[in-house]
């Protein structure tokens, strides 16, 4: 519902440096299918300090053998399925600024914004 309107999603935790970008790092890896080492980098670029725990990079390089699973799996359901609809596009952009602040921002610690476009309403899609 977010993505559809355009909004932003906050994600945050104490500090921004394990916890949440974990978080933003599988969110990016499904939704741009980025290795987690190059949503690692993404992320990073984003916000210098990111450095997930080393429970949590094992949980993400899990994430990315599913997610390199899951494709494969999906892009063979594709070929073998008839076309029935143009290809959606993903368009996902992460800041540590938010667009406006509102009264609840005032939760401690650092805070990432997923932000997408509206989509427009394809006649396919219904």
């Amino acid at each position: 519902m977010v993505q559809e309107v355009g909004g932003n999603v906050l994600v945050h935790c104490f500090a921004g440096i394990s916890r949440s970008p974990t978080l933003v790092i599988g969110y990016v890896m499904d939704r741009l299918h980025l290795s987690s080492e190059e949503a690692f980098r993404y992320v990073k670029s984003k916000r210098a300090v990111v450095a997930p725990n080393f429970n949590f990079l094992g949980q993400l390089l899990e994430y990315d053998q599913y997610l390199k699973t899951r494709l494969k799996t999906n892009l063979h359901k594709v070929h073998t399925a008839p076309a029935t609809s143009a290809p959606l596009e993903f368009s996902w952009e992460i800041t540590t600024s938010s667009p406006k602040q509102s009264p609840s921002s005032a939760t401690p610690g650092p805070k990432f914004y997923l932000r997408s476009p509206s989509l427009a309403k394809s006649p396919n899609l219904g």
